[in-house]
């Protein structure tokens, strides 16, 4: 037989094979996980409010129930906590969003943003922040999650996470959004600084956001190379 033939010929139902290996599908994780699809007792207007804000909010790695270590994180949202309205259409001039491994436990967290900073701190979005009609949907129950898209990826590789936001004024107002507070800081701790530029906190809290997290589960370990190993054997075979 011709072995360009023989090729062909055995390629083709391995590359339909590897085409119909699984694909990962994305999810949103929300953290605290208690909270999934129930009110949390309080309230705070740093992640959509109407100054200025530099804030960091740490979670112990017990409460990323959902994300592995590979999986990566694509977006992050917010709920406008129960009995606002939506927050308004507008142009939020520059928010900033970091994420990583925090170098601190919750219960350990220190007032200076730098400290706090463990490995893979990463910006993951900068730049204007678009508020389209919906995004942040109010109402008198648990609302909707409005998330955020990064414009990088985040791969998450274990331990407590560190998110860091910075934003300028929301010039059409802004919503308060879910928190538990006050919360176990062993598990969960937030540090507020004054204006979007500042290195450090006026005060940390027993607090834990009420977050969504988008995740991307990592691959799973894919049968393409044996395929492709088993097809050069069989093409070798028959040549």
């Amino acid at each position: 037989m011709n072995s360009a033939r023989c090729a062909l010929t055995l390629v083709t139902p391995c590359f339909l094979l590897l085409g119909n290996l699984p694909t990962s599908a994305q999810s949103v994780v929300v953290v605290p996980p208690e909270r999934t699809s129930s009110l949390a007792n309080n309230e705070d207007d740093a992640p959509l409010g109407n100054v200025d804000q530099h804030f960091q909010q740490i979670y112990s790695s017990s409460l990323l129930t959902g994300i592995n270590v590979g999986d990566q994180i694509t977006g992050l949202g917010f709920r406008v906590t129960a009995g606002q309205t939506d927050v308004p259409t507008q142009v939020v001039p520059n928010y900033r969003i970091w994420l990583g491994q925090s170098a601190v436990a919750p219960s350990a967290m220190s007032l200076t943003f730098a400290d706090n900073r463990g490995a893979g701190f990463t910006q993951v979005r900068s730049g204007a922040l678009n508020i389209t009609p919906g995004l942040f949907v109010g109402g008198p129950g648990v609302n909707p999650i409005g998330m955020i898209d990064f414009s990088t990826p985040f791969t998450y590789t274990g331990g407590n996470l560190l998110i860091e936001i910075s934003y300028d004024t929301f010039p059409a107002g802004g919503r308060n959004a879910e928190s538990e507070s006050p919360y176990n800081q062993s598990l969960a701790a937030a540090a507020f600084g004054n204006g979007a530029n500042s290195t450090t906190a006026f005060a940390v809290y027993d607090e834990a956001l009420v977050i969504g997290l988008r995740v991307v589960p990592a691959p799973e370990p894919s049968m393409a190379l044996p395929l492709l190993g088993g097809l050069a054997y069989l093409i070798y075979r028959r040549k």
